[in-house]
């Protein structure tokens, strides 16, 4: 295995601990995740074009889940 791919192991096995353990909120997690792997997010210019995607899921499905929206 290449340090790249023991990296991107290491980081996904760190983050299904951390939404296993429930100890810190999923949100925190996947930012976490996203500061992790920049580098790997390089193709879409900024890594805060993913950030606000995923703040935007995220929101979705709060607001679908308390019945605001209904669901797909």
């Amino acid at each position: 295995m290449t340090d790249q791919m023991l990296i991107v192991f290491g980081v996904l096995a760190g983050a299904v601990a951390l939404f296993a353990s429930g100890r810190v909120r999923p949100d925190v997690v996947a930012i976490l995740v996203v500061l992790a792997i920049q580098e790997a997010l390089a193709g879409f210019g900024q890594p805060v074009v993913v950030l606000i995607a995923a703040v935007s899921d995220r929101r979705r499905r709060i607001d679908r889940d308390r019945g605001r929206l209904s669901p797909r």
